[in-house]
């Protein structure tokens, strides 16, 4: 996201509160979210669905207008080469439709002026120093490939099947387990659902020791020696150096205390399959059927 830490929360709160209103204007047309809470490493802010497309969301902050001539209007987004690139090259892969999510918010200096022509005149005022949308009226969605505007509800699905990417499935593995955790009363402190980057979620244990875990598709996906693998990758990036470095990753949720004691070290299999026809790979849309037996502590040493 190119918004700053400080805003990101009430930036992630206003762009949901947007798009879901135009979501529930939807009625011919199965719709909802895939993707909801911050997360690091992401190529993407929120995921939505609309039938069986999938939007990839990358909030962006808008730093200023002007008028081409009375033929449209051109703005400039604060966004990262690499942010947009990932996007783009993320959503190629697994084929989701990229999108930016302007905000007009407090003015700065931007990192990168990216100048896109949008052949819409924005509808309100800028408000300095709050969170609000380009666009009021509308998705407020551009597509960052042709630099339009995006009507989720006017594209069309995508002809014939559509199966489920590998990331599609991991986000599913990794909701349900972070679900799972919080039914348990238990804080969760960041997850991030990137296929093949472990460990996936970090959280409170009931002693309140942080701990990591790694969210497998099944048994056979990573075997001992990757796991004890793993678990000196986490070691050697959180327990050596100063007071900064013997703690794991800053996360939106909370700055977690130097903990005398070792990490909680943790492995979660979720096995996905499509409920109703076993053996083939799942679709999106469809229903699923899901097992996991609980959080299980890494083996030891």
């Amino acid at each position: 996201m190119s918004i700053g830490e400080s805003m990101l929360l009430e930036a992630y709160r206003t762009a949901g509160r947007h798009l879901q209103g135009k979501l529930d204007e939807i009625k011919d047309r199965s719709c909802g979210w895939i993707k909801v809470r911050p997360s690091r490493p992401s190529f993407a802010d929120l995921v939505f669905s609309v039938g069986n497309r999938m939007y990839a969301v990358l909030i962006v902050k808008l730093e200023k207008s002007s008028f081409r001539n009375g033929k449209g209007i051109t703005v400039n987004f604060q966004v990262m080469p690499h942010e947009l690139n990932l996007l783009l090259e993320e959503c190629e892969r697994y084929r989701l439709e990229p999108a930016f999510f302007p905000l007009w918010g407090n003015s700065a200096t931007p990192r990168v002026n990216v100048g896109w022509d949008v052949e819409e005149i924005i509808t309100q005022n800028r408000q300095a120093g709050t969170m609000t949308p380009m666009l009021q009226n509308g998705w407020n969605l551009i597509d960052p490939r042709s630099q339009k505007m995006l009507n989720p509800a006017e594209v069309k699905d995508i002809p014939g099947e559509v199966f489920m990417s590998e990331w599609e499935q991991q986000n599913m593995r990794v909701n349900y387990v972070v679900k799972d955790i919080e039914k348990h009363g238990l804080q969760m402190l960041s997850a991030q659902d990137i296929p093949g980057v472990m460990p996936n979620i970090w959280f409170r244990n009931e002693k309140g020791v942080p701990s990591w875990v790694a969210v497998l598709p099944d048994r056979g996906s990573k075997s001992n020696a990757d796991l004890q693998e793993l678990r000196q990758m986490v070691q050697q990036s959180y327990a050596a150096g100063d007071d900064k470095g013997k703690q794991p990753p800053q996360t939106l949720w909370s700055r977690m205390p130097v903990s005398d004691e070792p990490y909680g070290e943790y492995v979660a299999y979720v096995k996905l399959k499509s409920a109703d026809h076993f053996g083939r790979a799942i679709l999106r849309g469809e229903v699923i059927s899901l097992d996991f037996d609980g959080l299980e502590a890494l083996p030891p040493p």
